[in-house]
């Protein structure tokens, strides 16, 4: 019985620690307001900003924003303002992999089925061959 609560238990958190989502590197010209997804800036100072999906907007030459804001010791503090484009480094932009995603699901129902036949089916023994 803890086998079979560990096996659904790992099938239930496989998709929290596999993640479906991956980082796309874009440039400044190709933010779009927060609809696509959660933004991450390196600014020019090393500093790294990170917006979530719809907690940010564009200017002509600028982000304004709500985030949190990480330095150098690894500290997230909470982030209200403006970046303008000449500070950024760099642009990424975390999106869902939906091929990721598929082939997770895909994964997860086949470990299912498999599951539950080798728990449903009569298992062999050498008794029974014997008898054959």
């Amino acid at each position: 019985m803890k086998k079979i609560i560990t096996i659904i238990l790992l099938i239930i958190l496989f998709p929290y620690l596999a993640g479906c989502y991956s980082l796309k590197e874009i440039t400044t010209e190709e933010i779009e307001d927060g609809h696509k997804g959660k933004l991450i800036i390196l600014a020019n100072d090393l500093v790294k900003y990170e917006f979530e999906k719809n907690m940010y907007s564009v200017t002509a030459d600028s982000l304004y924003g709500y985030g949190t804001r990480v330095n150098a010791e690894e500290e997230e503090l909470p982030f209200k303002g403006t970046i303008a484009f000449n500070d950024i480094r760099s642009v990424q932009l975390e999106q869902i992999n939906l091929a990721a995603t598929g082939c997770l699901g895909l994964g997860i129902f086949t470990i299912v089925i498999i599951l539950v036949f080798a728990i449903a089916s009569p298992e062999i023994s050498p008794v029974s061959i014997g008898h054959l």
